[in-house]
């Protein structure tokens, strides 16, 4: 396996072999936040989750669904922040946390399909990286995301 992986770097445009590996390592091991649908008899999988930062009184809510960015609304701020750009036909794949370290895993495109990884800080609000990632390398998503 990790052969393959290591193999499959050089056509994500990763900067180095051990970053790539270092990276899709701690999503690997990060916590994937449940998903649920917001209407039963719908398909789109939406995102969910608060969390309660060492700022007193200060919450940060992670919001995301199929066709719209992942975002970050901070309860001390009246704009909430994209953990990644948003592209035509972006969806999010899985959403996993190791606070403050927030791991979204998405697509972008509906032909020509790219795989993508954000590292976003909660603590410090900022994104740590954005790449490229080949969807074979990734750990395996819940079968209900109907991805994998």
């Amino acid at each position: 396996m990790l052969i393959a992986l290591l193999a499959s770097v050089s056509a994500c445009g990763a900067r180095s072999d051990a970053d790539y590996v270092y990276w899709l390592g701690q999503f690997s091991r990060a916590q994937s936040v449940r998903s649920s649908p917001p209407d039963p008899r719908s398909a789109e999988w939406e995102w969910a989750i608060d969390f309660f930062l060492e700022n007193p009184g200060v919450v940060a809510r992670v919001r995301g669904r199929a066709g719209e960015a992942v975002k970050v609304q901070y309860s001390d701020e009246s704009e909430a922040r994209a953990v990644y750009e948003y592209i035509d036909s972006s969806n999010p794949i899985d959403v996993r946390v190791a606070y403050p370290t927030l791991y979204v895993y998405w697509q972008e495109g509906s032909v020509n399909t790219a795989h993508y990884l954000a590292v976003f800080d909660l603590a410090a609000r900022q994104a740590i990286l954005k790449r490229r990632v080949n969807p074979a390398d990734m750990p395996l998503v819940k079968a209900e995301h109907g991805a994998g």
